[in-house]
């Protein structure tokens, strides 16, 4: 039984990280405490109504965006944004077996949110982030890098997709 939940949990990971690496996105993945992690996605969408970043939350313990979400930043450079959002959706993946020795069920809830930024906020960003704080729910996530891991790749994404929009 051990081994079957083992592999399920295994087949689960390799299929969400291809899924994460093969899209335009950036992502990074959270732990605070051993029981407890999650995958944050982050892209880029413009449209007609402006530029917005849309974060994704993967997690095995129903970590969700609350209803009227806020985003906060911090760059290298000491400028503090804050960004209020909107809850696009709350979804639950379950997976499971059934074998002769039990069953194995797991469930991974997405939640996804998206923030109006503007152009000059994203030009911010190509200076990196250095923290980020999301209002979710249980708990409020919050990420602290030494090194930039989101903001140049968003700022990039942002340039991609701008470029992409003014062509069509």
């Amino acid at each position: 039984m051990k081994q079957k939940g083992i592999k399920a949990i295994l087949v689960i990971a390799f299929v969400l990280c291809c899924s994460l690496l093969s899209s335009k996105d950036v992502w990074y993945m959270h732990r605070l405490l051993s029981s407890d992690g999650c995958t944050l996605r982050y892209s880029v969408n413009i449209n007609e109504k402006g530029s917005y970043v849309v974060v994704s939350l993967y997690s095995e313990n129903n970590m969700q965006f609350l209803n009227d979400p806020i985003m906060m930043i911090r760059t290298f450079e000491g400028d503090v944004l804050k960004f209020e959002g909107e809850k696009i959706d709350n979804s639950i993946i379950v997976d499971g077996s059934v074998s002769s020795s039990g069953r194995y069920v797991s469930s991974t809830s997405i939640s996804t949110a998206q923030f109006y930024v503007n152009a000059q906020e994203f030009e911010l960003f190509k200076s990196g982030i250095k923290k980020i704080r999301l209002s979710t729910y249980p708990y409020e996530h919050e990420r602290e890098f030494k090194k930039d891991k989101i903001g140049k790749p968003l700022y990039e994404l942002y340039v991609e997709a701008a470029t992409s929009y003014d062509d069509f």
